[in-house]
């Protein structure tokens, strides 16, 4: 009967410790899934992360290109109004240059003008001369011409006294 008992005891013992190493294994399975699922959960959220990442840098270098492009296109615009100052400057120093010519070509043309009209009077007053010294020429040869006639009536009054007085 002890003997019986025994066995009995043992088979149970071993039955205990079987069904106890079982639990362990269960156990120890049902923590490494667990790791497992965790190791997973925490790979996915990484890869998660580094996609977000990498999303943000593109959206920071498209936001980076698109402010190049418009300083770019401001330094373009810029240059442009520069280009056209520069041709404004240029047209207007042209113009003063323009005019500055018109001025000397009006100021010549006023000066001819002065030396013509000098000339003319010059002219006038030459005429006039002429004109003054032939009147006078004329004078004195009438009264030359008086003067004979005077002479002539003094002698042929002379030659009728010394004619009375025979």
């Amino acid at each position: 009967e002890q003997q019986r008992q025994q066995e009995e005891q043992q088979r149970q013992d071993q039955l205990q410790q079987e069904e106890q190493q079982r639990q362990i294994q269960l156990e120890q399975q049902r923590q490494q899934e667990e790791q497992q699922r965790q190791l997973q959960i925490q790979q996915e959220e990484q890869q998660r992360q580094i996609l977000i990442e990498q999303q943000r840098q593109q959206e920071e270098q498209q936001r980076q290109l698109q402010i190049q492009q418009e300083q770019h296109r401001i330094n373009q615009e810029q240059q442009r109004q520069l280009e056209q100052q520069r041709l404004q400057e240029e047209q207007q120093s042209a113009q003063q240059e323009q005019q500055r010519q018109l001025d000397e070509q009006q100021r010549q043309l006023e000066l001819q003008r002065q030396i013509e009209a000098q000339h003319e009077a010059h002219r006038q007053l030459a005429e006039a001369q002429d004109r003054q010294r032939i009147a006078e020429d004329q004078l004195a040869f009438q009264q030359q011409q008086q003067q004979l006639l005077e002479q002539q009536q003094q002698q042929q009054q002379q030659q009728l006294l010394e004619q009375q007085q025979q």
